[in-house]
């Protein structure tokens, strides 16, 4: 696929989705679910001004945890004594409370669905509402945590079957290993650790909204991120940035290539992705066109690449490049062995590494 091709079917589908789509009647809704889904909503209130406008519902079954959520719209789910760990509760008191969840999906075009896998709660109930708002026609995004690899087989089991049976009902699933914010522990090492996978976690929904929203001289839009996502297939979104004159698309694509697990997995098989590219005045086409030649270059022939891109005075010299990747694996099985092969050989490299100042 040559720069032109791309260019020319971006055009066409910019004009076409006004017809289809207008962006301000997407109606957009973020769901947090679970202990670790409902302290994300209020941390979407107090410190993400660009998301705090959106709806917003915090959902529980810990009643008391609940009334400590700042959030305005919440759900209690089931009597208020939580789930105690136990999949199969949370399971079973987010199917009890169907009616008040559908009270708040009507209506929606686009949901995210966050929250920690692994636990009850989480891992009970957001295969629940995912397959509710499914059913109510919305295009369902799953943005979820794995657990630590430290916090035991029990939890990485629980987590691994709650994410079979989200699958059927997402049409795409973001999946963040918390040991990946281990990562990214130097950038503050003030926070800890699920405060770090916090921020990958809603990055990840700020960046999928200013792709589809954000107005450009070439549109991506909502109908965009549908035509690139399949059910239940796991994504990626990256974000980079660079205002390097020489090599700022390289530099911009790297780096988002590099903020989420993408620098780690072959993505030579994956679909889809939506690119969006924005700079100052003195950013061309021919360099946006460049962003979306460099990111087909590493998937398949058969890809398909959606390029958006804009003017914005103020970034000057600064170019931003924004990217979803699509079928970054073909299921969850298959996500699973890659992700546990990988920790096994961390694993390994450590205790050679151990073994040495050791003996």
């Amino acid at each position: 696929m040559g720069p032109e091709e791309i260019e020319k079917k971006t055009e066409e589908e910019s004009e076409d989705s006004e017809v289809l789509q207008d962006v301000n009647s997407v109606n957009i809704k973020i769901f947090g679910v679970g202990r670790f889904g409902s302290n994300l909503i209020d941390h979407l209130m107090q410190e993400k001004e660009k998301l705090s406008n959106k709806e917003l519902i915090a959902l529980d079954t810990d009643e008391e945890h609940l009334n400590e959520v700042a959030a305005k719209k919440k759900v209690l789910l089931g009597p208020g004594h939580g789930a105690i760990g136990d999949p199969g509760m949370g399971e079973k008191r987010a199917v009890n409370s169907k009616d008040k969840i559908v009270e708040h999906i009507e209506g929606s075009d686009l949901i995210f669905l966050i929250g920690g896998m692994g636990g009850g709660t989480g891992t009970g109930a957001l295969p629940v509402i995912a397959d509710i708002a499914k059913g109510e026609g919305a295009c369902v995004f799953g943005v979820v945590a794995l657990p630590l690899i430290s916090e035991g087989k029990k939890r990485m089991e629980n987590a691994k079957n709650g994410l079979l049976k989200m699958e059927k009902s997402c049409h795409a699933m973001n999946v963040i290993p918390n040991d990946r914010s281990l990562n990214f522990r130097s950038r503050s090492s003030q926070d800890p650790v699920f405060k770090m996978t916090e921020d990958i976690l809603i990055d990840s929904i700020e960046e999928v909204i200013d792709i589809i929203i954000k107005p450009g001289l070439v549109n991506i839009d909502y109908n965009d991120l549908r035509t690139i996502m399949e059910d239940g297939e796991l994504l990626m979104v990256g974000k980079g940035e660079s205002q390097d004159l020489n090599n700022r698309i390289e530099e911009a694509i790297e780096q988002a290539f590099n903020s989420s697990l993408l620098d780690e997995i072959d993505i030579s098989g994956s679909k889809g992705a939506l690119v969006r590219v924005t700079g100052g005045e003195s950013m061309t086409v021919s360099e946006a066109e460049k962003a979306a030649q460099m990111v087909n270059e590493r998937m398949g022939e058969d890809a398909r690449i959606i390029l958006g891109y804009d003017v914005e005075e103020d970034l000057e010299e600064m170019v931003k490049v924004y990217l979803v990747i699509t079928n970054v694996h073909q299921d969850v099985e298959e996500f699973f062995s890659w992700y546990v092969k990988k920790k096994i050989d961390e694993l390994r490299k450590e205790l050679k590494t151990w073994r040495y100042f050791l003996d």
